[in-house]
């Protein structure tokens, strides 16, 4: 849906976004796959992996669409 929504008004950084997305998704799935359940540490690596999205990605990268679309005048369906 976000991407969906940046595409329709043209946000600029679209591409680079959608790539941020995609590298995410990698990780994430990397992680679990990588980690048995038994994993000593599995819990903070997730944990960990969970923090850095929501510092970086969702606080700095969603935060600059946010931006976007209240200085363009568009409102999120």
């Amino acid at each position: 849906h976000e991407e969906t929504l940046m595409h329709r008004h043209g946000f600029p950084g679209l591409e680079q976004h959608a790539a941020e997305h995609e590298r995410l998704l990698r990780e994430a799935t990397n992680l679990m796959e990588t980690l048995s359940p038994k994993h000593t540490n599995r819990t903070l690596l997730i944990t960990s992996f969970l923090t850095d999205f929501a510092e970086n990605h969702i606080l700095h990268e969603d935060r600059a669409i946010s931006q976007y679309f209240e200085k363009q005048g568009i409102k999120a369906d």
